[in-house]
């Protein structure tokens, strides 16, 4: 049998990536994921698109605007956040705002997003263990 691991080593190996890739799943489904991912990654060649949405969301949204739209990329992007945001409680989450920051390359939308990934996290974590 191999190591048992414990609560601070699944914690510790947790990727905020798989915690973004998992939430737009939610929402569109898998076929339609695999189908952005892929789009995306011919947009931002080298570069994992959930992490540079934790690291650098605005060219995030300059690829995910570039494949939808202006329109539609901040209306998908609304969408998801307030669902999370219902889903975990997040009352402080303003996802207005974080849209506004987010398409105007401001450092607080990468601050938010970086909370928001964390309290999914912890929330989903403490429905499993």
């Amino acid at each position: 049998m191999g190591k048992k691991r414990n609560i601070k080593e699944t914690v510790r190996e947790a990727k905020p990536t798989s915690v973004l890739r998992d939430v737009f799943r939610d929402f569109i489904g898998e076929s339609a994921l695999t189908v952005l991912e892929y789009q995306l990654s011919k947009r931002l060649t080298g570069t994992e698109p959930f992490e540079l949405l934790l690291t650098d969301p605005a060219t995030f949204y300059d690829a995910l605007a570039s494949i939808l739209g202006s329109d539609a990329a901040s209306t998908l992007l609304k969408l998801i956040f307030k669902q999370v945001a219902s889903k975990h409680g997040l009352t402080w989450l303003n996802v207005d705002e974080l849209i506004t920051l987010l398409t105007a390359d401001e450092n607080g939308a990468k601050e938010r997003i970086s909370k928001l990934v964390q309290e999914i996290y912890e929330a989903e974590y403490k429905k499993r263990f």
